[in-house]
C-alpha cells in the first residue's frame, strides 16, 4: 500500500463517489467522451452522471470537467490518477 493509498483509506469510507476535476486541452475534440472512455477501461461502470458544467480557462486554452466516479477502494483512486495523468491531452487531474 502506497502512502497516497493509505491516506485515501483514512479519509474516505468506501465505496464512495469521488469527483475528479480533469483539465484538458481545449483543442481536443470530444475530450469528455475520451476521458470517460479511459476511466471506464480501468473501472467499468464507474462513471456517474455529470451534473457540473464544464469550465473554460480565462485564456481559452483549457477546459475543466468534474467527473464523478464510483470507487470501491483507495487503489481505484490511485490507479485513475496514474492512468489519466499519462494521457497527452489531459493537463491535470485534481
Amino acid at each position: 500500500m502506497t502512502a497516497m493509498t493509505s491516506k485515501f483509506s483514512e479519509l474516505l469510507k468506501f465505496p464512495c463517489i469521488v469527483d475528479f476535476r480533469i483539465i484538458v486541452d481545449a483543442l481536443k475534440k470530444d475530450a469528455l467522451n475520451e476521458v470517460k472512455k479511459h476511466i471506464e477501461e480501468i473501472l467499468p461502470g464507474s462513471v456517474q452522471e455529470i451534473v457540473a458544467s464544464p469550465r473554460v480557462s480565462s485564456n481559452g486554452k483549457y477546459i475543466s470537467y468534474t467527473v464523478p466516479v464510483r470507487v470501491v477502494d483507495a487503489k481505484n483512486i490511485e490507479d485513475l490518477y496514474q492512468h489519466l495523468g499519462k494521457i497527452d491531452f489531459i493537463k491535470h487531474v485534481l
